[in-house]
């Protein structure tokens, strides 16, 4: 009995070839071609071109952005690093400066020289009143003066120890001045008050000689006195040598 072969078995059954699924890949990229949208067209050239899948190049995409993006990120770091060391290198000055002690030209003032002005004072006031320097580190205490002195125009010192006014209280009367000079060529006369004994006695004159040594006794004679520094007058200088100051600032101790 002879064996049937394969071909003639109505029962064998046919297995795809290894070929087939390489045909229909042709068959659906053709299908591709002709009849598929625009987006699968591209991802089949793609394949084709590159041998890559879209996905494995969107992954290297973004890979690229990733390390883009962590430069950008690594070189901002690396400037607001600097940016804060250069704030702290400045907070550190600022507060050495804080606690550095400025010297007086920086603060264009003298903290001594109030004190030494008023040792200068005081040294000039003692010797209007003779008290001279005590060799004892005790010395004696010179009296109160009622004003200092100062030119209205100028400002300029005039005198440092004088005696107010008792009625008019605008007025001062001094024996030591400075920066003031004595006009003597011109006179200034006033004529002062006349006792009650001496008007009725007044009465009782004739003679015209008489008369005008009575008024003689009663004139007074000033001379004028100025600022030596603006030739302001300040005061008027009397035949006793006291000068009376009358045109003055006057700053009261």
């Amino acid at each position: 009995m002879n064996r049937l072969s394969e071909d003639d078995d109505p029962y064998v059954v046919e297995e795809p070839s290894d070929e087939e699924p390489a045909l229909s890949s042709s068959e659906d990229e053709v299908d591709v071609l002709l009849h598929g949208t625009p987006d699968q067209k591209r991802k089949l050239i793609r394949e084709c071109l590159t041998g890559e899948s879209e996905s494995s190049s969107e992954d290297e995409f973004e890979k690229e952005m990733e390390a883009e993006l962590n430069s950008t990120i690594k070189t901002m770091e690396d400037k607001l690093s600097s940016i804060e060391t250069v704030i702290s290198q400045v907070n550190k000055k600022k507060k050495k400066q804080q606690y550095r002690i400025p010297t007086n030209d920086e603060l264009l003032y003298d903290p001594e020289k109030d004190n030494r002005d008023q040792a200068w004072v005081d040294a000039q006031r003692r010797g209007y009143h003779c008290l001279g320097v005590q060799l004892s580190h005790q010395q004696q205490a010179v009296p109160n003066s009622d004003a200092v002195l100062n030119c209205p125009a100028c400002m300029t010192t005039l005198c440092l120890d004088c005696q107010r006014h008792e009625y008019y209280k605008t007025q001062y009367r001094a024996m030591f001045v400075m920066n003031c000079s004595v006009n003597k060529e011109e006179i200034l006369r006033y004529k002062g008050p006349v006792n009650r004994k001496n008007r009725q006695s007044h009465k009782k004159m004739k003679s015209d000689s008489e008369d005008s040594t009575v008024q003689a006794e009663n004139e007074e004679i000033y001379h004028p006195v100025k600022c030596t520094e603006c030739s302001t007058e300040v005061a008027v200088f009397d035949k006793d040598e006291i000068f009376h100051f009358f045109n003055v600032l006057a700053s009261h101790t």
